[in-house]
């Protein structure tokens, strides 16, 4: 019979792959997820079985990702890894990110494409309006997708907090 630390530790490691992650990360994942403590990077080595420095890239990874937390403990030189549990703000914090990265500068960018489009003479330019204006309209959509999901998941966040 399975306990329930592995059990969970697989599950996260099966949905963090699921979501588009590589074996190794999902594999940290579902190990920092499960731990109730912080753990080093030669503790989470140990574990997963893989180099030290396959560990340590990954770790960066995730860190600059905003899933993990790295800190020191008093004066160690030592880091301690633990995974970020606020499964509301890492929502939050990836839709925002994918709209600031995505569809933000797109949403600039592409109404001056399509204008120069219009104005242009080049044989080409009525093709790319027939791509332009459908993709545009779809990252229109996408970002009010984007901001309805996180009023929802605010509000959502608020009556956790509120328990009910």
């Amino acid at each position: 019979m399975k306990t329930a630390k592995k059990e969970f530790k697989e599950m996260i490691s099966k949905s963090m792959a699921s979501m588009g992650f590589d074996d190794l990360s999902s594999k940290i994942l579902g190990i920092l997820y499960s731990s109730t403590e912080k753990l080093t990077l030669n503790e989470i080595t140990k574990e997963t079985g893989y180099s030290f420095s396959a560990i340590s890239a990954i770790m960066k990874n995730l860190v600059n990702m905003r899933m993990v937390e790295s800190s020191k403990k008093g004066g160690s030189k030592r880091l301690y890894f633990t995974a970020k549990r606020d499964m509301m703000k890492l929502v939050l914090d990836r839709i925002k990110m994918r709209n600031e990265v995505f569809i933000t500068p797109i949403l600039k960018e592409v109404p001056g494409i399509i204008e120069r489009c219009k104005k242009s003479k080049e044989k080409d330019a009525k093709e790319m309006l027939g791509i332009l204006g459908p993709y545009h309209a779809q990252i229109i959509a996408l970002d009010k997708i984007m901001k309805e999901l996180v009023k929802i998941t605010n509000k959502v966040e608020k009556e956790m907090k509120n328990g009910k």
